[in-house]
């Protein structure tokens, strides 16, 4: 079997292989989660959604209007000037680009939809870590699910990322 580190499908095609239980452990405590916080994910899943919905739209829309404005151009309307360019009616390019822009928006968006439904399992699984009280959820995800902020973490359990942070300020020594 050719299995090529870092193209994604084959550490997860391993990971099958070699831990049939960890793939199975993994998805019952997605699925245990996301019956634990039904409510909050039904909630952001809907607000996200319609949200997404009207990007698409906007996208969608904004991309007529230029191709219409372009079609509105005398390269365009011109007869006498450019009698090979011009349209009749810009109802089918306009339709057209309206057509390919959300496409477009539709993949680009559900990639997005992707990764906000992976923060929120992660914010999922810190509240359930920590007693229904997220610890390391930044403050707007917390504001935006109506969590009050707790004071940050000291001593040993201060976060990897502050010290990430403060390490990468410092001078090297050469």
């Amino acid at each position: 079997m050719n299995v090529r580190a870092g193209d994604g499908h084959g550490e997860l095609m391993a990971a099958e292989m070699f831990f049939p239980a960890l793939c199975l452990r993994a998805a019952m405590t997605a699925i245990k989660l996301i019956i634990t916080n039904a409510l909050r994910l039904v909630t952001v899943s809907v607000v996200g959604d319609m949200l997404l919905w009207l990007g698409k739209i906007t996208v969608a829309a904004a991309a007529g209007l230029a191709a219409f404005g372009m079609s509105e151009l005398p390269y365009y309307t011109d007869g006498v000037k450019y009698p090979t360019t011009v349209l009749s009616s810009p109802v089918f390019p306009v339709a057209i680009s309206i057509l390919v822009a959300y496409v477009v928006a539709q993949i680009f968006f559900s990639l997005y939809e992707m990764a906000i439904d992976t923060v929120m399992l992660a914010f999922c699984e810190d509240c359930d870590m920590h007693g229904g009280n997220p610890k390391w959820a930044p403050p707007l995800l917390m504001e935006a699910m109506g969590q009050e902020e707790r004071a940050a973490p000291t001593g040993s359990d201060a976060s990897p990322s502050k010290a990430t942070k403060a390490n990468a300020i410092a001078p090297v020594a050469n």
